[in-house]
């Protein structure tokens, strides 16, 4: 079999060549072999551990890896121990007036049914300190909207735009408790003998999904990985989206997650010239970027890295 003009040229192109410059052989065109290690971490092993705020883990290395060309998330083992209604979310809390009292209605953090969570900010409402403002809050079309009624006999206005003492927040409205209650407009005027009904459905399952973000302490970090939001993409470090079945994996379960199973899509980072690797810090936020709080629970995952051996 000959060999053409373009299989030597391929050749010289890709195989080492010993060159002569200045008198002293050269080798150019050498490529070091890639290798994969696979890294299993374990929250519970972490550095200060004790003082360490809910769902944001600092890990070290026993052993610096270096020349390292990327990094993904290959599996995760996620306890289900976080809130859909918490106030790290900011989802538990609305700011309410009539002609002589103003007060902040919070529900406690929980996972609530669409009954259970009218029927608490209805028990909420009535036991505020001034006695009570009149409101009924009720359901309608089968249970999926809510239903405000003012038999107060004055003006109420409900205020969904603020944060949780009060003051005005509409950044993520459709986040906060209105919005989940049905209610999709930040501030609503209720008069005397008159009901609202919910634009919207309610809303009990506000977290569908969840974001790893992995912050690895290099000096070039290269994300392929990105999230739209209104104005601006999110946190750079994030890696990996967990998807949630709270049917198949309801709270106090462990969700397994991996490529294969479908409950887990990674990034693989990639980093040009190579970096080297010990510290990370691990973080779970849901869409609005909130960390979500594990109760001190432990997660583990394991990490595919592919560096370049000296």
């Amino acid at each position: 079999m000959q060999t053409s003009y373009m299989d030597n040229k391929y050749d010289m192109f890709n195989h080492p060549n010993i060159v002569n410059q200045d008198g002293h052989n050269i080798m150019t065109n050498v490529k070091k072999s890639v290798n994969t290690k696979y890294i299993n971490i374990d929250t519970k092993y972490q550095d200060e551990y004790n003082t360490s705020p809910p769902g944001n883990y600092i890990y070290h290395l026993p052993e610096k890896i270096t020349g390292v060309k990327s990094i993904a998330l290959k599996s995760l083992e996620l306890p289900l121990s976080f809130y859909s209604f918490s106030l790290s979310a900011s989802n538990t809390f609305f700011y309410i007036n009539n002609a002589t009292s103003t007060s902040i209605i919070t529900i406690p953090d929980n996972n609530y049914s669409t009954s259970s969570i009218v029927s608490t900010v209805s028990s909420v409402i009535s036991d505020i300190s001034f006695g009570g403002t009149g409101l009924i809050i009720s359901t309608t079309d089968n249970g999926n909207r809510t239903t405000i009624t003012n038999n107060s006999g004055s003006l109420v206005t409900l205020r969904f735009d603020v944060n949780s003492v009060g003051t005005f927040d509409k950044s993520k409205l459709k986040s906060k408790l209105g919005w989940l209650l049905g209610y999709q407009q930040p501030e609503y005027t209720v008069a005397n003998g008159t009901t609202i009904v919910s634009e919207g459905f309610i809303n009990i399952n506000p977290t569908n999904y969840l974001y790893v973000m992995l912050e690895e302490f290099a000096q070039t970090t290269i994300n392929s990985f990105t999230v739209l939001q209104a104005d601006h993409l999110m946190n750079k470090n994030m890696i990996a989206k967990l998807s949630l079945n709270r049917t198949q994996y309801p709270m106090g379960t462990v969700l397994t997650a991996n490529k294969k199973n479908g409950y887990l899509l990674s990034d693989k980072r990639t980093y040009q010239n190579g970096v080297n690797l010990q510290k990370f810090r691990l973080q779970i936020v849901d869409g609005w970027n909130n960390i979500i709080d594990l109760h001190k629970l432990d997660v583990s995952f394991c990490l595919e890295i592919e560096y370049e051996l000296n």
